[in-house]
């Protein structure tokens, strides 16, 4: 089976061939040749098929069907001088045309089967060498075969492109915060505040190390040790950069952040510590867990969060054990 890759239905006008149509399908082009043979203004109407050649990188179109009304009117009238013609044989009335379903199965049956009804082969390049008139005129595809598909609706990129936005926005306002809470900035204490009011009946005095069903859950790996509020290993002062400058100190039940010279923040409460070959997960409320990843005994770093909407990744500095 042969199949091509586009259609023209062309009609010869003031002895030019004009494309009319053109469809990935001939089926499409059916219709419209149909319609222009009965029309009775021109002669002449085919199809051209046309094929992308991959090796030369060129396009080939070869003529799979043709019709001309006048030779098949002139056909009819001399059959009907010898009484063989299509007709009734009555005087008032004309010799039927053959066309229609004739010719919708005529074209399929030359698309599928390669039956063309002219056997040469346009080519663009090696038309430019001679003077054959151009079979397509000006509507010879360029380069490879035409996408029939719809255009795409740009409504979806739009709503893309603003959640990506809204997105990246609400990561940059997250990452904001944490460095405010790391660095005890004045304008994230009200902040803090808030959030120690709310979970402040949550101290590691109340605490147990049995989770409750409706706690967040961290994803861990390997053998899992659950300590209650601060785990001993993690109680100390860390910092990211120069202990003297900065600093975030744990001890048995929170943490807090400070610099030397200067009043400590708010202390966060620590429910449970959990512990597991590469992290150190930091239950501050049911809702919230930090994970800390281990990066020998005396250096961690914050790698993001488990809240009621899963895991988000967020970084800040090395920490490193003070003296």
């Amino acid at each position: 089976m042969r199949r091509f890759e586009v259609y023209f239905l062309q009609k010869k006008i003031d002895g030019v061939w004009d494309t009319l149509e053109r469809a990935q399908s001939v089926s499409v082009l059916v219709s419209s040749l149909v319609r222009e043979f009965d029309a009775r203004d021109d002669a002449e109407v085919r199809v051209l098929a046309g094929t992308y050649n991959e090796s030369s990188e060129d396009w080939e179109f070869t003529q799979i069907f043709f019709v001309d009304r006048t030779a098949i009117e002139l056909a009819l009238s001399e059959h009907d001088d010898d009484d063989a013609g299509f007709g009734t044989g009555l005087d008032d009335e004309p010799a039927p045309v053959p066309g229609g379903q004739d010719f919708a199965d005529a074209i399929h049956r030359a698309s599928d089967d390669g039956d063309a009804t002219e056997t040469r082969i346009w080519s663009p390049r090696a038309m430019a060498a001679r003077d054959d008139d151009d079979p397509l005129d000006d509507d010879v595809p360029v380069g490879p075969p035409p996408s029939f598909r719809p255009a795409r609706r740009r409504s979806g990129q739009v709503f893309f492109v603003i959640g990506t936005v809204l997105i990246a926005l609400m990561l940059t306002g997250a990452a904001i915060l944490a460095l405010g809470i790391a660095f005890d900035l004045p304008q994230i204490r009200p902040l803090v505040s808030t959030f120690q009011e709310l979970t402040g009946g949550m101290t590691s005095g109340d605490a147990t190390a049995t989770s409750s069903a409706d706690e967040v859950k961290p994803e861990t790996t390997g053998q899992v040790v659950t300590y209650r509020g601060v785990a001993p290993s993690l109680r100390g002062r860390w910092s990211p950069g120069r202990c003297d400058e900065s600093y975030i100190e744990f001890d048995a039940d929170g943490l807090v952040v400070g610099t030397p010279g200067r009043p400590e923040s708010l202390k966060v409460p620590v429910v449970e510590t959990l512990e597991d070959d590469y992290t150190w997960f930091v239950r501050r409320s049911p809702d919230l867990v930090e994970h800390f990843q281990k990066l020998g005994s005396n250096d961690l770093q914050l790698v993001g969060d488990t809240t009621r909407s899963g895991f988000m990744a967020r970084t800040s500095d090395i920490l490193t054990r003070c003296p």
